[in-house]
């Protein structure tokens, strides 16, 4: 309830009662009155009614009259003076407080001014000591952070929930999709498995705690993973460790390896041509350094390639059993690729969507196996097939299989033949290998057989893991100790939520009469820094014309976005870059309403928790009337630019945003769900659109 409310209902209250008093007096006094006292009292009240009423109101006006010039002299100042104090020594030190009352408290207002304007200056003081202390520092920094800017290779810093803390522009660039693909944006705060596969830095982190529990002194694991349509790159995974040996979280630095293989190609196919068979097996050992082979669970493996040949082949893999072997070192992404292609060539040529495998540890052999019902595989058709270039339902890889086989030190067997040096003919021929597929109740098989130690063992010279608390900390490595999945945002505080902040200009004012988006823009703020560059803007094909009276608001033309996408195009992207966030505006109803209206059209539902700067300004200053955004903006001493577009005015709700939270603090709110909470109680929470 508003205090003006709060007063005038006081004043109600008292007036009563009064008025009660006044009827027991009186009623006590007539109650003692003789028969003639009586009849003489009510003569003069009938005679004189009208004059008695009109003194009994001008009592009450005089007193309503004295009770208001009481609240704007003395009561309205004193609760002015606090709320505008509290304005000065928590957000705006250089606002001052314009006071008509009485002269005693225009005095102390006078002396506050005094006192804030003397706070400013040693703000001021303090901010240039603590400036001119951080110039190295920052020289430091800034030194560093351009040569990372410049790094040929991508650098993603993360903590141990899998959030972006630290990236350098090569990173921007290389996950930067082609036009018209579809965006995983990368920022900080947001999660790095919306653009690579969890389970490959799942498999990288494992085997890093592998080496760690083992005191290997080489503890840093690597990974290929495909960027874009035919770019493969090779990811070296850094542990960031504390003093204790802990993770604290991991360094992604990656380049493109592509053309490094096809060179491979080249060199091995003329190689052979003139019959250098020692330089060849050199080339071989020196790109089998290239590969990182990482410790995986046979079990795990086996997971995701039955999940991966129902979802991408439509085939089903039944697991038989797996023998003495608990894990087993491949490079997940390539040999992920070679099981899917023979899987997929020995469906076409068996006419059948069902295959059983099993693999089992025999002496210095690792054997996987494939049982099916149906016709063998010929020696020409496994020979064709190592010769072929991986493909998965049509989309090419960038090996041939032969490539794979040979890395991962690969031969195969087959029901029919033995088409491996590695697998010996009398080892097809023997007992075991014969009846295997009789023993499965299986017509045909096929065998790859990998070595339970690899022949080029020798790692390659990576880098060296990070201690976290051997270097200064820069960018925003507080993240390092939050985990978002683990927490509830409503019970979060309202500094350490990630937020995007949004804006869009439109045709018009009424959403259901068919006004449309012409512009969309947003900014996000994590970790209570607004960062400026990780933003969104996109103009929008409205489909209409644009009314000259909105175009007077916001300069947009018609010749602006009739090549822009529409609205239908721009929402999943939008919806995308608000991902794990708050959303954030003014006048939040507006934008939300325009926003809804597209759901049924775009299938894009934005259900994230929402946050109004219009309702936060009514929460900590109820007593101001105007709480649009420039009037916001100017009481909190926040500057505008680019009022009345998207972007600008984005930018400019956030850092109102940024500067209301000690304000909310200082009324107790300090999570998110106690500022909606607040924001539900303010009288503008009741505008609908």
């Amino acid at each position: 309830m508003l205090r003006t409310t709060k007063f005038w209902l006081f004043a109600l209250v008292c007036a009563a009662l009064v008025m009660i008093i006044v009827a027991a007096v009186g009623f006590h006094i007539q109650q003692n009155l003789i028969p003639s006292e009586t009849r003489l009292l009510t003569s003069v009240i009938q005679e004189h009614f009208d004059c008695l009423v009109a003194g009994v109101v001008l009592v009450l006006g005089i007193l309503g009259f004295g009770l208001d010039i009481i609240y704007h002299i003395y009561i309205l100042p004193i609760v002015k003076i606090t709320e505008e104090t509290a304005l000065i020594f928590s957000t705006n030190p250089s606002h001052k407080i314009i006071l008509k009352g009485n002269s005693t408290l225009a005095k102390l207002a006078k002396m506050i001014n005094l006192a804030g304007e003397q706070f400013s200056d040693l703000n001021q003081n303090l901010e240039k000591k603590i400036s001119d202390a951080k110039t190295e520092t920052e020289r430091e920094k800034n030194i560093l952070a351009s040569i990372m800017a410049e790094l040929p290779q991508g650098v993603l810093i993360l903590n141990n929930s899998g959030r972006i803390i630290l990236y350098n522009r090569q990173a921007k660039h290389i996950f930067s999709p082609p036009k018209g693909k579809r965006e995983s944006f990368i920022g900080l705060g947001r999660s790095i498995f919306n653009i690579i596969d969890r389970n490959h830095i799942v498999h990288a982190v494992n085997e890093i705690e592998y080496r760690l529990n083992n005191n290997k002194t080489d503890i840093v694991s690597s990974f290929l993973y495909p960027i874009g349509d035919q770019s493969l790159f090779r990811f070296e995974t850094v542990p960031i460790l504390n003093a204790a040996k802990k993770m604290t979280g991991i360094i992604l630095v990656f380049k493109e390896i592509t053309h490094k293989i096809n060179q491979y190609e080249e060199m091995k196919t003329e190689l052979k041509a003139v019959n250098l068979d020692k330089l060849t097996d050199i080339l071989s050992k020196w790109m089998s350094s290239q590969w990182p082979l990482v410790r995986i669970s046979v079990k795990e493996l086996l997971e995701t390639l039955q999940h991966k040949a129902g979802h991408k082949l439509g085939i089903r893999v039944n697991v038989l059993k797996i023998n003495t072997i608990t894990s087993i070192k491949v490079e997940i992404y390539s040999f992920t690729g070679l099981f899917m292609h023979i899987l997929g060539n020995l469906s076409s040529h068996a006419l059948t969507d069902e295959f059983d495998i099993q693999i089992e540890r025999l002496a210095n052999e690792i054997h996987l196996d494939f049982f099916w019902r149906g016709s063998p595989v010929s020696e020409d058709q496994i020979n064709r097939w190592k010769n072929e270039k991986i493909t998965i339902n049509g989309d090419f890889k960038p090996f041939f299989l032969s490539d794979i086989m040979e890395q991962h030190g690969i031969g195969i067997c087959a029901s029919s033949v033995c088409a491996s040096s590695e697998c010996a003919s009398s080892e097809c021929a023997s007992s075991e290998c014969a009846s295997t597929g009789q023993a499965m109740n299986s017509s045909s098989w096929y065998r790859l057989i990998m070595p339970a130690k690899h022949r080029y063992s020798k790692r390659i010279k990576t880098i060296s893991p990070v201690y976290s608390e051997s270097r200064p900390e820069f960018f925003d490595f507080d993240l390092f100790e939050r985990n978002l999945e683990n927490t509830k945002f409503l019970n979060q505080d309202l500094h350490q939520l990630p937020y995007t902040v949004f804006d869009m200009e439109t045709t018009g004012l009424n959403p259901n009469a068919g006004d449309e988006i012409l512009s969309i823009g947003a900014v996000r703020i994590v970790n209570d820094r607004l960062l400026y560059t990780d933003n969104f803007e996109c103009f929008v094909d409205p489909k209409r014309s644009i009314p000259a009276v909105s175009f007077k608001i916001h300069g947009i033309k018609q010749e602006m976005v009739k090549e822009s996408p529409d609205i239908l195009q721009v929402l999943p992207h939008f919806h995308e870059f608000t991902k794990d966030t708050i959303l954030l505006g003014h006048n939040l109803a507006f934008d939300m309403k325009m926003l809804q209206l597209k759901e049924g059209a775009s299938g894009v539902v934005f259900d994230n928790l929402l946050i109004d700067t219009l309702l936060l300004s009514a929460v900590v200053h109820p007593l101001q009337t105007r709480h649009n955004m420039a009037k916001i903006a100017k009481r909190l001493g926040v500057s505008i630019m680019g009022r009345h577009t998207a972007l600008g005015d984005a930018i400019t709700t956030a850092e109102i945003f940024l500067k209301l939270i000690p304000l909310l603090k200082l009324q107790g709110i300090h999570t998110l769900g106690q500022a909606i909470e607040a924001s539900k109680k303010t009288y503008l929470a009741r505008l609908k659109y």
